[in-house]
């Protein structure tokens, strides 16, 4: 495997040997965790799966981070959003977080954080996104995307059966990973259970994913932003992430050669090293 970096001034390869892999030489898994820092970095997963998902990358960021977990609504028992508008999901998100924190989010949970820090600039001092995208459904300009009419079916086979859509869903997330083996048991230990108290929200998720598109209002976000991608990513296309990095003030992007849309679930210690790195920059 081998971790792409962009940025506007070089590209370069770096093999996966953890000893190699950081900007410094120091082993990841041994030395994360003996540094310190005062801002809480919070982690906002994607739709259908609990706080559980950020177990491996948790452990590899080590104790010297402080790290909190908010829900997305009707991913845990006591967020439950109103409706299914985006700024009211920030909200529910919003009422979880420490005043001012750095802001980890995956897929839906990248577009909450996106939103979060157009919205509150102040309470957002640095962004990493996971499988993002500023627009998750395709649209006459934008092709980087799911499908709109896959997204409607996907919609209308969770109400004809929620818990089957969600394992054919959080499945597609694994799909182009080579080590999508490896961290399936992950995956079905950050399953929602789907209850008639949260299928309705679960549904307002995604909606948002097919209503959402953000993409006129992200050069206003002045905050520096670190971009992780799977070049395979079957979910988000990594032109996609691209986009991003060509279109936010402060972005920069690595992709993970062989990882599809979970690299902090595949990758942990990569992901973490290159988030402290961020983080200390």
């Amino acid at each position: 495997m081998s971790i792409t970096h962009d940025d506007p001034l070089t590209t370069q390869n770096i093999p996966a040997d953890a000893k190699r892999f950081a900007t410094s030489s120091r082993n990841p898994q041994s030395n994360l965790g003996n540094r310190h820092m005062s801002t809480p970095l919070a982690l906002i997963g994607g739709w259908g799966v609990t706080a559980a998902i950020w177990t491996p990358l948790r452990a590899a960021l080590g104790a010297g981070i402080v790290t909190c977990t908010p829900s997305l609504p009707g991913h845990a028992i006591d967020t439950v959003a109103p409706s299914a508008t985006l700024d009211e999901w920030v909200d529910a998100v919003c009422a979880q977080l420490p005043e001012t924190a750095i802001i980890c989010g995956s897929s839906l949970g990248a577009v909450i954080a996106m939103r979060l820090a157009l919205r509150e600039p102040a309470r957002v001092s640095k962004l990493v996104l996971i499988g993002a995208t500023p627009c998750p459904v395709q649209r006459d300009d934008w092709r980087d995307a799911l499908d709109a009419t896959r997204m409607a079916r996907l919609q209308n086979d969770f109400t004809a059966d929620p818990a089957q859509l969600q394992l054919r869903f959080i499945a597609r997330q694994v799909d182009g990973d080579a080590l999508r083996v490896d961290i399936q048991k992950t995956l079905d230990n950050a399953l929602v259970d789907i209850t008639e108290v949260n299928r309705s929200c679960l549904a307002d998720g995604l909606a948002l994913l097919a209503d959402t598109d953000l993409r006129g209002e992200l050069a206003a976000l002045a905050c520096p932003v670190r971009l992780l991608h799977g070049a395979n990513d079957a979910v988000v296309p990594v032109a996609a992430a691209r986009w991003l990095a060509e279109t936010l003030p402060e972005a920069r992007l690595s992709t993970f050669d062989d990882a599809g849309h979970l690299p902090f679930v595949s990758r942990p210690a990569h992901c973490a090293t290159l988030i402290h790195a961020f983080i200390d920059a």
